[in-house]
């Protein structure tokens, strides 16, 4: 298990960039990347969420799962429109 944003970062540059992307794009993929784990840490880690109960606290994990899983399959489809807020 990785344990640093850092690490899930590099595992992810690896799987998923291109050897021949730009400096530019990496540079911009890396701020992306920690930007959404920043946002993710926020939600969970916020000042509404931060005494929620168990079952309410897993109902979010479960909400928040699906949103990636519907964007994944938004992807692999080659379905994404950055415009749209969400499905």
């Amino acid at each position: 298990m990785k344990n640093t944003i850092e690490e899930n970062w590099l595992s992810y540059k690896e799987a998923v960039i291109p050897a021949t992307a730009s400096t530019i794009q990496i540079e911009e993929t890396k701020k992306a990347f920690f930007a959404g784990a920043h946002s993710m840490l926020y939600i969970l880690c916020c000042e509404e969420n931060k005494d929620m109960a168990d079952e309410a606290f897993a109902e979010l994990m479960c909400g928040l799962n699906d949103e990636i899983e519907m964007f994944i399959n938004c992807v692999k489809a080659g379905e994404i429109n950055v415009n749209k807020l969400s499905s």
